[in-house]
C-alpha cells in the first residue's frame, strides 16, 4: 500500500479504489458501486463529473491498464485537470517490458497454473468482472511521453 502524507488542507482522490482503498484517500471512486465508494466514474467518458483543480493528490493504482488504449491520453488529461496546480499524481501501472521478461523466464508457469494461463492473466487481467481486463500497456518511456503530453512535469 502506498503511504501518503497529507497536510491539513490536502484532499486525496483515489481512482479505481477497488476493494482495498488507500486509507489516506478522502474521496473514493470506482467503476463499480462498491459499498465504500463515494461515487462511481466511467473513466472512459470525458469529462468526468469532478471539478477542475479540486484535489491536491490523485491516486490511481493499477487503473490505467484497464483503460482502452485509445482513451489513455484523455484519462491522463482528466487526471491533470482535476489536480490543483502543484498537486501530486501517484500512478502505478504494470510495466509490460518487465512482465514479458518474467513470462519468458518462467516457461513452466507460476502460481500453480500452466504457462498459457499464467501469462494470459499477467498480460490481460483476470477478467473476474467485466472491467478487470487489461486494455492498454505501458513501458517507462511510453508512460513518460503520455504524461508529458497530458501536462505533467517532474
Amino acid at each position: 500500500m502506498i503511504s501518503i502524507t497529507k497536510g491539513p488542507h490536502d484532499r486525496v482522490l483515489e481512482l479505481g479504489c477497488g476493494e482495498n482503498p488507500n486509507p489516506a484517500a478522502d474521496v473514493l471512486t470506482d467503476v463499480r458501486g462498491l459499498p465504500h465508494v463515494h461515487f462511481t466514474v466511467d473513466y472512459e467518458q470525458f469529462p468526468w463529473s469532478i471539478m477542475d483543480a479540486d484535489f491536491t493528490c490523485v491516486l490511481a493504482q493499477f487503473v490505467l491498464e484497464h483503460i482502452t488504449f485509445q482513451n489513455v491520453p484523455a484519462f491522463l488529461s482528466e487526471c491533470f485537470r482535476i489536480l490543483k496546480p502543484g498537486g501530486k499524481f501517484i500512478l502505478t501501472v504494470p510495466n509490460i517490458e518487465a512482465q514479458m521478461r518474467w513470462a519468458l523466464a518462467h516457461p513452466e508457469g507460476w502460481d500453480g497454473k500452466p504457462f498459457f494461463e499464467s501469462a494470459s492473466v499477467l498480460i490481460f487481467g483476470t477478467r473476474n468482472y467485466r472491467e478487470n481486463a487489461h486494455l492498454s500497456f505501458c513501458t517507462p518511456a511510453a508512460l513518460t511521453k503520455l504524461l508529458t503530453e497530458a501536462g505533467f512535469r517532474d
